[in-house]
């Protein structure tokens, strides 16, 4: 087994992207590792369960949204910010609508996760966000969670991936070492 030193000098420069492009870097071989939303469905890739973070319906106060529970239908009235087009929560949210058979609702994905709480601290809309990510909004009441009757969300899961090649104990060593913390 590597000790901890030996497995971090053999790490390689970090990059930050959307997980689309973390995906097919790593599938072309441009990086070896990729924490990305979701997991990389391809036979030569290992994926590791990293974290999960649960998913909520936020708001500005300054919103006219009532206190109570309120409906998939009131919240279509505003629009929709959350991660951007492909992802898991915007399909997720993509998918309340159609189910329950709303069609006038407008989805705004947005690859900058700061944009979309700015943008929902400004009152543009109801975001679709980790409440984890927005502590001080909720603690200074910038922001509220908002209880959509019907709108339960799946919660955002992240992956350590990599692919299965001969140096692949040295990624395992890597993704262990992350899990540790």
């Amino acid at each position: 087994m590597l000790t901890e030193n030996e497995v971090l000098a053999s790490v390689a420069p970090i990059c930050s992207a959307i997980s689309q492009n973390l995906r097919d870097g790593l599938l072309n071989g441009n990086l070896d590792m990729v924490f990305l939303s979701g997991a990389i469905i391809e036979s030569n890739v290992r994926n590791v369960d990293y974290v999960c973070y649960p998913m909520a319906w936020v708001a500005s106060p300054e919103l006219p949204l009532a206190a109570e529970a309120v409906s998939l239908a009131e919240i279509a009235q505003f629009p929709i910010l959350t991660y951007s087009r492909r992802t898991r929560p915007n399909l997720d949210i993509r998918d309340k609508f159609v189910r329950a058979s709303i069609a006038n609702y407008k989805i705004y994905g947005n690859t900058s996760l700061s944009a979309v709480v700015k943008l929902c601290v400004d009152a543009v809309g109801v975001a679709v966000i980790p409440p984890a990510v927005i502590r001080h909004e909720l603690d200074s009441k910038k922001l509220r969670l908002v209880d959509v009757s019907g709108g339960a969300l799946t919660d955002l899961h992240f992956t350590i991936s990599y692919m299965l090649t001969a140096d692949a104990h040295l990624l395992e060593a890597v993704a262990a070492l992350a899990l540790q913390s």
